[in-house]
């Protein structure tokens, strides 16, 4: 039957998807917002934030990053953005079944996509790519914000930004 209060488990912890919803919605430039936790293989769950900017100029994927790290664990930010016209309903409540998949190529990202330079950089670009199903990262992208997994940062003990 699943769960009714819409809490999930994402690389290993509870995350309460109404807690980033009331985060995202208290963005000054969001008038709506629904999250969701799809699959990106048996098991392995990662975030997707569906927004509906308030108006022109929509915010940016930095932007609403950088505004949900202030107010959330790095765990409980979302790997994908998805700006929409309006959120799906069916008899006045929002229908989450109806919410699209992300698409799998780089966000826009508050930065120019930069190609890789050398054999070396194509390569890791290239593991990024299958690692993250995401296409056409550049060599200035922060494997983070594109979706990677924050238990990586741990593991390698790299700092966190």
């Amino acid at each position: 039957m699943g769960r009714k209060d819409f809490r999930v488990k994402v690389r290993g912890y509870r995350v309460e998807i109404e807690e980033i919803e009331s985060a995202l919605l208290a963005h000054s430039q969001i008038r709506e917002a629904a999250v969701v936790a799809w699959d990106r293989e048996p098991g392995e769950k990662y975030l997707v934030a569906y927004v509906v900017p308030r108006g022109n100029p929509a915010p940016t994927i930095n932007d609403l990053n950088d505004f949900l790290k202030k107010k959330l664990p790095d765990y409980m930010t979302p790997s994908a953005f998805v700006f929409l016209e309006s959120l799906p309903l069916t008899n006045g409540k929002l229908d989450r079944t109806a919410l699209p998949l992300p698409d799998h190529k780089r966000p826009d990202l508050a930065y120019p996509y930069v190609p890789p330079q050398n054999a070396a950089q194509e390569k890791l670009l290239q593991i990024w790519e299958e690692l993250l199903d995401v296409s056409l990262i550049g060599i200035q992208d922060d494997f983070f914000d594109l979706g990677g997994p924050l238990a990586t940062r741990r593991e390698t003990h790299l700092p966190a930004r």
